[in-house]
């Protein structure tokens, strides 16, 4: 079975192209909702963040993203800490999903991951996807999707690595400029991992 890794800049496009890949019955392991999931529900990680951050980074049970996004994004050690704390626990969640889908018989599986290259989760994988789209183009749909401002946006870009750097990493890369086009390059790709 051959992993596939989705990355891509914040606001790129990237579960837009899983969903064409789902759309043929493609299994994709989406790696920042476990995250988030894991964040909330795992009692162990949640331990780890309280006390990071503490008790009150949780609001009725559920991280307070508002809050733990103001604090990582203006603190790097604090998006270093968060991370070594999340990380680990969606690569075990991830192999547990991946066994999962082994007996099921599938070519091949996908990981959705924002900072699959900044994490070396590349390294896990068979081939790599990078899903591109123009800078003012993810900042409208970034403000339109989640009511960012476009300084907040920014934030969240310049702690990403650059596109121009993950495409040292890729083996496709998908342009999100149309939805036809994309598509259109999804089945091309699916043709040449189900061979």
């Amino acid at each position: 079975m051959i992993l596939v890794g989705v990355t891509g800049g914040i606001g790129s496009g990237k579960s837009t192209v899983c969903s064409f890949f789902e759309a043929l019955g493609i299994a994709v392991y989406y790696a920042d909702d476990q995250a988030k999931y894991l964040s909330s529900y795992d009692p162990v990680v949640k331990k780890e963040v309280e006390s990071l951050f503490g008790k009150d980074i949780y609001i009725e049970g559920q991280l307070d993203r508002k809050k733990i996004a103001s604090l990582i994004f203006s603190n790097e050690e604090y998006r270093i800490k968060l991370n070594q704390i999340i990380h680990p626990a969606v690569k075990n969640d991830f192999e547990l999903w991946l066994l999962a889908r082994r007996k099921e018989n599938r070519n091949y599986v996908i990981k959705e991951a924002a900072i699959l290259i900044e994490t070396g989760n590349y390294k896990d994988m068979d081939k790599v996807i990078l899903v591109r789209a123009d800078i003012n183009q993810r900042i409208e749909w970034l403000e339109k999707r989640n009511g960012w401002s476009v300084s907040e946006i920014q934030a969240r870009i310049n702690s990403q690595m650059s596109d121009e750097e993950k495409m040292k990493f890729a083996d496709f890369i998908i342009w999100n400029r149309e939805k036809k086009q994309v598509q259109d390059e999804v089945l091309q790709i699916h043709k040449l991992l189900s061979r």
